[in-house]
């Protein structure tokens, strides 16, 4: 039997999802019986290890063949926290991992909790909006795009059906620099396609000039990728989907760049 918590669901946890300074989160944990369990520490640690914070869980109640144990936390300040469990057992201890959206002994996933500033409101136009993501390159194509100063190497496939190259190179790279065409005159072509589905929001996936299909490698944040149009296409696309009443939201990729890029 598996020890079971999913921060998902909220038999496990509550509030689900983010959190404001202060605000209390409670924890439920069910550990099977004969785990004898004796003691149970939820660790966190903030995103760059600046902060440290331990918060026992007490023995609740027992349920079936599970002790179920609860306990409380709060979050000081805003950031990106991470947790873990520490389980002791009159055998000895061992800590706890997420894999997935189950658990696993001594190796695995920290789970995450977002604390948020309190006054943070969310803008109204986002509020139970239709959210449509669409990956650019296998959305639709409209003509061929100038390639000028597209990122090299790449192959461009002649029919929208052909298999994607996802095997390794010789050297064990998947290098994700095939490309299937699509760009924003098509996504623009689409748009009456796109809000007829209710759509409020469309997300697209990186658009700045990279060397991959996926754009995640970023070669220059400032430029759109020759492969996708220009910067009049792509604001094109923004006035065809404003005047649908559809918002544009853009995958910025600030984090991180390609290793071919300017920076």
């Amino acid at each position: 039997m598996r020890i079971l918590y999913d921060s998902k669901q909220p038999q496990f946890k509550t509030p689900f999802g983010t959190l404001t300074p202060g605000q209390v989160c409670t924890l439920h944990i069910h550990i099977p019986t004969s785990v004898l369990t004796t003691k149970v520490t939820c660790v966190f640690n903030y995103e760059d290890g600046s902060w440290a914070q331990n918060d026992v869980l007490a023995f609740q109640m027992k349920k079936g063949a599970y002790d179920i144990f609860e306990g409380q936390f709060s979050i000081p300040c805003p950031g990106l926290f991470f947790y873990y469990f520490v389980i002791d057992t009159q055998g000895g201890s061992f800590r706890l991992f997420k894999q997935g959206d189950d658990t696993n002994m001594e190796a695995g996933d920290l789970w995450q909790v977002s604390c948020i500033p309190a006054d943070f409101t969310t803008p109204d136009w986002a509020k139970g909006a239709t959210i449509y993501q669409v990956f650019p390159d296998r959305f639709y194509a409209s003509g061929r795009a100038d390639v000028t100063g597209k990122l090299k190497p790449y192959t461009i496939h002649e029919s929208w059906y052909d298999e994607v190259d996802w095997k390794p190179t010789p050297d064990g790279q998947v290098l994700n620099n095939d490309f299937f065409g699509g760009n924003f005159r098509g996504i623009t072509e689409k748009m009456d396609y796109i809000a007829g589905l209710g759509v409020t929001i469309l997300y697209l996936n990186p658009i700045s000039k990279s060397f991959s299909s996926h754009r995640y490698d970023t070669g220059d944040y400032k430029t759109p990728d020759p492969l996708l149009g220009t910067e009049a296409d792509f604001a094109a696309l923004c006035d065809a989907a404003h005047e649908r009443g559809i918002r544009v939201i853009l995958d910025g990729v600030y984090s991180h760049t390609g290793s071919n890029s300017l920076y």
